[in-house]
């Protein structure tokens, strides 16, 4: 059994180091360093010299670091926020309790809050109860989730579908 997971071990070790690109054949004297998982590597190699006699001078392997992360695409403000509904409330059903709250994902610019009102409809269309709520989307997000409960979740058993009815920057 130890050595069945050792062997897994190893496997998805190297499966995910030939999936990231890892390569161990960069050294020498080559502008790129060894090891290093980025796909645009260029190395420039005169003259290979393998009894490793280095100069007294110090070189610095490829590639650079930044503390600052990539941004993720936002929306900006040109663009409306958009709401889906992930989760809408349940009637209750046989052991299993009745939720009377529903999920909502907003899409928007980050550094703002959102207020978003959802409606609870019947099987007809007839708007049964709503919800109202407030999120805010950090800075550094372009999206957040919302539970809204019903206003009145006595009448959780007439809904059949929740829609979002607006959502709307509020500062």
């Amino acid at each position: 059994m130890m050595l069945r997971r050792v062997r897994f071990g190893a496997v998805l070790v190297a499966v995910v180091l030939a999936l990231t690109g890892f390569s161990s054949k960069k050294h020498g004297h080559s502008s790129g360093g060894g090891g290093c998982s980025s796909s645009k590597s260029r190395t420039t190699h005169h003259d290979y010299d393998d009894d490793d006699d280095y100069s007294s001078s110090s070189s610095t392997g490829g590639g650079s670091y930044t503390d600052t992360p990539t941004p993720t695409p936002t929306a900006t403000a040109s663009e409306e926020p958009v709401a889906t509904v992930v989760t809408c409330v349940q009637k209750a059903k046989g052991k299993r309790r009745a939720v009377t709250t529903a999920t909502v994902k907003v899409v928007a610019e980050g550094g703002y809050e959102y207020r978003v009102r959802l409606v609870f409809r019947s099987g007809t269309g007839t708007v049964v109860d709503s919800g109202t709520g407030t999120l805010h989307v950090g800075y550094s997000e372009d999206s957040g989730t919302l539970k809204l409960p019903m206003d009145s979740p006595a009448k959780v058993s007439r809904v059949v579908r929740c829609e979002v009815e607006s959502v709307e920057r509020v500062g």
